[in-house]
């Protein structure tokens, strides 16, 4: 994520599957790096990265490092105002809930799994939130990737709009 830099959008689409095959492509590799990326910064246990589909654009939202006791160790968080996506609010409480007030579970996969099992999964979650959620280009959703170490599972979420 930090590679990111500014650059939250992560793609555009036209229609709602379009939406879903570039989240297959883009989304689903995320989520296999991100995995491996948790050691990158001392203490972290866990990576929070919220994606928000909206109006025929998917962009990364806030990308959080966690450690033990849910505190943020990093942040990168997009600025509503002006669109930039930068470095945000560390040593906050982030919170124990896998999927906090206002989302629902979508699906849990392990990471003891191959990385195409891995990949598979998570993209399987994704078309299911977004075949039931995202029903036009111009539409609304939001889903939430957890990758814990300590659970060693990674956790979809979503939450509408």
């Amino acid at each position: 994520a930090k590679r990111l830099g500014d650059a939250s959008l992560l793609f555009t689409y036209t229609t709602v599957q379009q939406a879903k095959d570039r989240a297959k492509s883009v989304l689903e590799p995320l989520a296999l790096e991100t995995r491996s990326e948790i050691s990158s910064v001392l203490g972290c246990t866990r990576i929070v990265y919220d994606i928000k589909f909206n109006n025929g654009e998917a962009r990364l939202m806030g990308y959080y490092f966690i450690d033990r006791n849910d505190y943020v160790l990093e942040s990168y968080i997009l600025n509503p105002v002006d669109g930039t996506f930068g470095v945000g609010p560390h040593g906050d409480e982030f919170g124990p809930d896998v999927c906090p007030d206002g989302y629902s579970p979508i699906t849990q996969c392990e990471h003891t799994l191959s990385d195409e099992d891995f990949m598979s999964c998570i993209g399987q979650g994704q078309v299911e939130y977004l075949n039931a959620n995202l029903t036009s280009a111009g539409a609304c959703a939001e889903i939430r990737y957890s990758i814990s170490e300590d659970g060693n599972w990674t956790t979809l979420c979503g939450h509408n709009c």
